[in-house]
């Protein structure tokens, strides 16, 4: 890993940080979808 140019490792950084984020927020923004749809249901 500390073979690559400084450029390229900032860029591998970001994107497994994008990638945290995002498995995160996609849970984290159809929790409500899903809870409100059962919520229905059981209604």
């Amino acid at each position: 890993m500390s073979n690559l140019p400084e450029c390229i490792r900032v860029e591998l950084a970001e994107c497994n940080a994008f990638s945290v984020i995002a498995a995160w927020e996609i849970p984290l923004f159809l929790l409500p979808q899903v809870l409100q749809q059962a919520h229905d249901e059981s209604c």
